[in-house]
């Protein structure tokens, strides 16, 4: 893996829950290192984000058989299914009525779609800051700085 890379999913809305939106970056870290990290926003009642980082050392192995993104969309998914678990148990809903967490890859303009929603902002800025893939924080950089209105409807 040469360059630094990241991609969107989107997944089902889950009740009770909300709707989740996940980046999921990946870039090689010298020459021996590759690195990935996801970003998770839940659009809902309480509209959460969370991320995680992971590091993986390939002593030479080739980089076709280690793929850091497939790893971090793993984590991901399994970390919104463990997120959806805790909120049920604290609310005292059953967990077998838990929805199972469908994340489909989407375009970037999703990230756009969260910014220009104000809900996640502040959230993207800081992906922007810890994020170590710079065509990610480029875009969130762009998004940044352009200067979005509000729409409303008028008769």
């Amino acid at each position: 893996m040469s360059d630094s890379k990241f991609d969107i999913y989107e997944g089902n809305y889950l009740i009770g829950f909300g709707r989740p939106t996940v980046i999921v970056s990946a870039n090689q870290v010298g020459n021996t290192t590759l690195y990935s990290e996801y970003f998770v926003f839940i659009e809902g009642e309480n509209n959460l984000f969370w991320g995680g980082q992971i590091s993986i050392e390939t002593n030479g192995t080739s980089e076709h058989l280690m793929k850091p993104e497939d790893e971090a969309l793993l984590q991901a998914e399994a970390s919104i299914s463990l997120e959806q678990a805790k909120l049920f148990e604290k609310k005292n809903i059953e967990l077998w009525v838990r929805d199972q967490v469908i994340l489909n890859k989407k375009e970037n303009i999703i990230i756009g779609r969260l910014w220009m929603s104000g809900k996640f902002t502040d959230q993207l800025r800081r992906v922007k800051e810890k994020s170590k893939c710079e065509p990610l924080k480029a875009y969130i950089s762009l998004l940044d700085n352009t200067k979005f209105y509000q729409y409303s409807e008028f008769e």
